[in-house]
C-alpha cells in the first residue's frame, strides 16, 4: 500500500506503467485475501475492515489507471466511494474524476459533468483541497469544455503550486495570446519546482514553433529558453532529450546573433587578436 501510495499523485507513463504494473497482482492478491477475513473482521472491527477496505480498493483503482485498464479503475473507485461517504473516500473521487478528464467520450458521453460532479463533491467536502482546484481548473481549461474564466479561478486558488502556475502559463500563451504574461508564470512555475518534466518541454517546443513562424523573442526571454533547454537535457525521457539539444542550439544562435548585431566589431577584432 505505501509502495502504491507514493505514485498517487502521477500521471501516467510507460515508465510508470512498467514500475506499477509490478505492483498490481499484489494489490490484486490482498484484495482476495480481505474478502476471506470479512466474517472475522465484521464481527470484531468491522469499522477498520471498512476503512481498509476502501484505501485497498482506492489504491487499486488508481494502479489500473496507471497501467491504463480504465474500465477496471472505473469499477474499484466507484465501489471504493459508494463503500465510504464523505471525507474518506475524497482520494478516490480525486482519481475517478482524473480517469473521466483522461478517457473523455471512450469512458462517458457525459465525462465533463462526471468529472465536474466529483470534483465538487470534494471541494465541497475539503475547501482547500489544492488537487481539486487544480483538476477543476484543468477541466474548464479543456476545449471541450471552454470555461476560461472558471479554469483561470480555480487554477489561482493555488498560488504556490507550480503545476496550477504551469497550467495558468498554458492559458496565457495558447488561448490568450499572451507571451509576456505566461513567460512570467513559466518562471514563477520553474521557480517552485526545477525538476525537468513535460514543463520544460513544453516550453522549448512553444518557443521553437514561436522562433520558427518568423517572430522574435527578447534577449532575456532567450536566455531563459537556454537556461530551460539545458535542464531539458536532463531529464530521463529520450524525446524530450532530442527536443532539449534542438532547442539549445537555435536558442544559442539566435543569441549570438543578437550579440553580433549590438556589436558588429567584436567578431573582426577577435580575428586581428
Amino acid at each position: 500500500m505505501q509502495r502504491i501510495e507514493h505514485y498517487r499523485n502521477q500521471e501516467s507513463s510507460p515508465e510508470l506503467t512498467k514500475r506499477v504494473g509490478a505492483l498490481v497482482h499484489q494489490i490484486e492478491l490482498d484484495e482476495e485475501w480481505m474478502w476471506k477475513q470479512v466474517g472475522e473482521l465484521a464481527r470484531v472491527h468491522l469499522n477498520d475492515y471498512a476503512s481498509a477496505h476502501m484505501v485497498t480498493r482506492n489504491a487499486l483503482g488508481r494502479a489500473y489507471y496507471l497501467t491504463r485498464q480504465y474500465r477496471k479503475a472505473i469499477k474499484f473507485l466507484s465501489w471504493a466511494i459508494d463503500f465510504y461517504t464523505d471525507a474518506a473516500n475524497i482520494a478516490a473521487k480525486l482519481n475517478l474524476a482524473s480517469v473521466y478528464r483522461r478517457r473523455r467520450e471512450r469512458i462517458s458521453p457525459v465525462w465533463v459533468a462526471e468529472a465536474e460532479a466529483l470534483l465538487k463533491d470534494v471541494i465541497l467536502l475539503d475547501p482547500g483541497n489544492g488537487k481539486a482546484h487544480y483538476l477543476l481548473g484543468r477541466l474548464y481549461a479543456d476545449p471541450a469544455v471552454n470555461k476560461l474564466d472558471e479554469a483561470k479561478k480555480m487554477l489561482d486558488m493555488n498560488r504556490d503550486d507550480p503545476l496550477s502556475i504551469f497550467e495558468r502559463a498554458r492559458i496565457a500563451v495558447e488561448k490568450e495570446n499572451d507571451l509576456t504574461s505566461g513567460l512570467q508564470l513559466l518562471r514563477r512555475s520553474f521557480q517552485l519546482n526545477p525538476e525537468p518534466g513535460y514543463r520544460h518541454y513544453f516550453v522549448v517546443s512553444m518557443l521553437l514553433n514561436h522562433l520558427n513562424a518568423g517572430k522574435s523573442l527578447e534577449r532575456r526571454d532567450l536566455e531563459f529558453a537556454l537556461d530551460v533547454a539545458a535542464a531539458l537535457k536532463r531529464a530521463r525521457t529520450t524525446s524530450f532529450r532530442k527536443k532539449a539539444e534542438e532547442g539549445e542550439a537555435v536558442f544559442q544562435n539566435k543569441l549570438d546573433a543578437m550579440s553580433k548585431t549590438a556589436n558588429p566589431t567584436a567578431g573582426r577584432d577577435q580575428e586581428a587578436a
